[in-house]
């Protein structure tokens, strides 16, 4: 029984340290574009296309 209660403690012991330690990152070196061409950004949106404009009237004339 002592024996399963010590493999027990150390297998917390490891686990816990195991995660309270962070990890090791690596940096990446920065991605660079292939070319120079300029590359839009990646949530251009196009603009909805405004509304037809109205033939000008001069005042007191009907429309044709």
């Amino acid at each position: 029984m002592l024996l399963v209660s010590l493999i027990g403690f150390a297998l917390a012991v490891v686990l816990a340290v195991a995660f309270l330690l962070p990890d090791k990152q690596v940096q990446a070196p920065p991605v660079e574009p292939a070319s120079d061409y300029p590359v839009p950004p990646l949530d251009l949106e196009v603009p909805e296309s405004p509304p037809k404009r109205r033939k000008a009237v001069r005042a007191g004339q009907e429309a044709e």
